[in-house]
């Protein structure tokens, strides 16, 4: 697992995803508590091991509110963002990115990990 880059941009989540459709989510604590906590070599575990299977997520066209909600409700810090019509993965949406001030859009760069289920 490559996580340097992570580390240096601060990126504490990376969607899975199989032809843009999002199979699960991977995180700094999925692996601390797949992996370190379990007495694994978190560089032999493969993201399937590691990863939560189960995606909450909101629509990009719903209100910043109802996803804050959301996250509030499911005690998450980031939703995976697909698009209506073909539910594909367009983004991340973080509770910093709602709180974190000024009302720019900021790039956000997302790698994705093809995994089969």
């Amino acid at each position: 697992m490559r996580h340097a880059g992570c580390k240096k941009e601060n990126i504490g989540c990376l969607p899975v995803c199989e032809d843009r459709r999002v199979i699960g989510m991977i995180t700094d604590r999925d692996i601390t508590m797949r992996g370190v906590a379990d007495g694994r070599n978190v560089s032999q575990m493969t993201v399937r091991e590691a990863m939560s299977a189960e995606v909450l997520f909101c629509f990009d066209d719903e209100p910043v509110e109802q996803a804050a909600t959301l996250m509030s409700q499911r005690h998450v810090h980031r939703l995976a963002v697909l698009d209506r019509t073909d539910q594909h993965l367009i983004g991340v949406i973080s509770v910093s990115d709602m709180s974190g001030g000024g009302s720019e859009r900021r790039p956000y760069e997302m790698s994705f990990l093809q995994a089969v289920p």
